[in-house]
């Protein structure tokens, strides 16, 4: 999950940097020549991975919970507490 992690948001970061040529274009939208991509697919792809690997760390540990020889109050107690995350 950590290797995904750095592998993508590697990726994100320089499709980030280099959506404009040149990169001056990113911040001074009134330098004259250049070109600047949509970034678009950039945000919406950085917020689906981004939900996606949230919930993957939210029921990671809470799978493994509901396998634990504990009362099942406690365990419902508990993934409340990891549900909290979501908010």
């Amino acid at each position: 999950m950590i290797a995904m992690c750095f592998i993508f948001y590697g990726i994100f970061a320089i499709w980030t940097a280099f959506y404009c040529y040149p990169r001056q274009k990113i911040w001074n939208k009134a330098y004259i020549g250049g070109k600047c991509h949509d970034h678009s697919p950039i945000v919406i792809s950085q917020s689906i991975f981004n939900m996606v690997t949230d919930l993957i760390i939210l029921f990671l540990p809470t799978f493994e919970l509901w396998k634990l020889n504990v009362p099942m109050a406690r365990k419902v107690v508990i993934t409340l507490l990891f549900g909290t995350g979501l908010l």
